[in-house]
């Protein structure tokens, strides 16, 4: 019985030292992972596209409306998908239509994919090809109807959530839908 036990301890500490050398690793590899603090370490990089052109669309897109953005992000996806087409916008905007993070979404007909970029970074995303008619209200002029909110564009219509309820507009007229 005497050497049982021997043997028993003997394991829990080989376990133990085990155990805390794959933690250490683990924990080194996510230190070296996550050492520029910032967000696009704690991304899941799986689905990242294209991250070279991050700094310069960051710059363009913080406290953007949603046009003011949107040439920087557009000729993102266009380096990649050169038939990519403007299919909507998303974001959380303030009383003045901004926000610091838009993120635009584009379709490939040829490549039967859609896409969307936030903060400079493409992803794959669903294909829905319902492309945004060519002359869109900026979201100022959401703002200014419907107030800030989580506002979308999409299939020719502005749609700002907020606490007060939901607010549709013509992304063209800018008049209110009835919803």
């Amino acid at each position: 019985m005497g050497r049982g036990i021997i043997f028993f301890i003997l394991f829990i500490v080989l376990a133990a030292v085990f155990l805390a050398g794959c933690s250490k690793a683990l924990s080194e590899k996510i230190s070296q992972e996550t050492s520029d603090d910032s967000l696009d370490a704690a991304v899941d990089d799986s689905a990242v596209i294209d991250e070279s052109v991050e700094d310069s669309v960051d710059a363009a897109m913080l406290l953007s409306t949603a046009k003011e953005g949107f040439s920087a992000a557009e000729a993102s996806v266009k380096k990649m998908v050169p038939d990519a087409v403007f299919v909507g916008a998303k974001a959380t905007i303030d009383a003045f239509g901004k926000s610091e993070a838009w993120t635009y979404s584009f379709d490939s007909v040829k490549n039967s994919k859609g896409y969307e970029i936030t903060a400079g970074i493409v992803r794959e995303n669903k294909f829905s090809f319902q492309p945004v008619v060519k002359n869109w209200l900026d979201s100022l002029e959401a703002a200014k109807k419907c107030g800030a909110g989580d506002a979308t564009l999409e299939a020719g219509k502005w749609v700002v959530a907020s606490e007060e309820g939901t607010c549709q507009l013509d992304a063209v007229t800018g008049e209110k839908d009835e919803i």
